[in-house]
């Protein structure tokens, strides 16, 4: 029966005029940035994005990730996502200020920190 598509496949054979059934493509459903799949029977591709990437084609940075590349992590987050094996980014804890007299253990990429201004134990700190 040749009425649906298969699996990695989009399309509607039935609907009048019919869609052809076609390969989930990574580069043109996700943009490059995620793997493209479906369910049998499915008339539409799903991405299942890369680390630093969100959005229905991987085409936004996801949450604590920036750059032309979403390879870097946002500020309050921590991580190296260009580290062989990467570092995802990851939200800084309170906690993790304590003991650092530069308060700036958190947000460090590729050896730059990435500074703000903080409040932090009555004392104002740059990060």
């Amino acid at each position: 029966n040749c009425d649906t598509c298969a699996a990695n496949f989009m399309g509607n054979p039935t609907a009048a005029p019919a869609v052809p059934c076609t390969a989930c493509d990574d580069d043109a459903d996700c943009n490059g940035k995620g793997t493209a799949s479906s369910r049998a029977g499915s008339s539409s591709c799903t991405c299942d994005c890369d680390a630093g990437w969100q959005g229905a084609a991987c085409d936004a940075c996801a949450p604590g990730y920036e750059g032309a590349n979403c390879d870097i992590c946002a500020a309050d987050f921590k991580g190296n996502p260009t580290a062989a094996p990467a570092v995802p980014c990851t939200a800084c804890d309170d906690g993790e200020f304590q003991g650092q007299p530069d308060c700036c253990a958190c947000g460090s990429v590729h050896g730059v920190r990435r500074r703000r201004r903080l409040q932090w134990q009555g004392q104002l700190h740059e990060r």
